[in-house]
């Protein structure tokens, strides 16, 4: 009872911070947990400080070590590495993977972010595109990526000239998209059935075996 409360005292103080936008590969710290290890909710900071939680499902998967873990296994103040989906019920974030990692990675630097495209000011907090594909990129070329799927399908996904990338969880230019390495692409469909990526995200904890 006193856990549960205190729990959601700590939610509620934590309630600004939630409504902000949340990149969909983060590093954190991590705080504590609730609910059962296959269906629950956890808490941890950015390097910013600011506090989000995020919901795991018996389909989030827990590395630690390079092996596969659970919520469990993760100590208070481990540094983490979050690849999260937007929700549009409370808390907001649900999270696909969840990696400890030996420290956090900061924030780009002023030059480089300005030294980046413009892109949608919703993008973070309302991503476009229904499909979600992970692969490992083959060939990359002016205005399209081959990418191949765990079964082995070769897929050619258009680029648009506002596709986001995002690499470890900064964004990042097109050029730094790693060849023969895994990446996630959120994606959609055009009028004429072309598959085009609207933000394209790669970095350690996106393996594909």
């Amino acid at each position: 009872m006193w856990r549960q409360l205190s729990w959601l005292i700590l939610t509620a103080s934590a309630g600004l911070a939630q409504d902000r936008p949340l990149a969909p590969l983060v590093h954190g710290v991590f705080q504590d947990w609730m609910g059962a290890e296959e269906n629950g909710t956890f808490r941890f900071h950015t390097v910013d400080l600011q506090e989000y939680q995020c919901r795991f499902t018996s389909k989030t998967y827990f590395e630690q070590d390079h092996r596969r873990t659970y919520v469990s296994g993760i100590a208070k103040g481990e540094n983490v590495e979050i690849l999260s989906e937007r929700m549009a019920e409370p808390p907001r974030c649900r999270a696909l993977i969840v990696r400890v990692v030996a420290e956090l990675k900061q924030h780009p630097t002023r030059s480089r972010m300005h030294a980046l495209p413009a892109y949608s000011p919703t993008e973070s907090f309302a991503p476009r595109g229904n499909l979600l594909l992970t692969g490992i990129v083959l060939r990359v070329d002016e205005g399209s990526i081959v990418l191949r799927s765990r079964s082995g399908v070769r897929q050619v996904i258009q680029l648009r000239q506002d596709t986001r990338y995002v690499g470890s969880g900064l964004l990042d230019e097109k050029g730094a998209m790693p060849v023969g390495r895994p990446v996630q692409v959120r994606a959609g469909k055009t009028f004429e059935g072309d598959v085009e990526a609207f933000t394209i995200m790669w970095g350690e904890i996106l393996k594909v075996p």
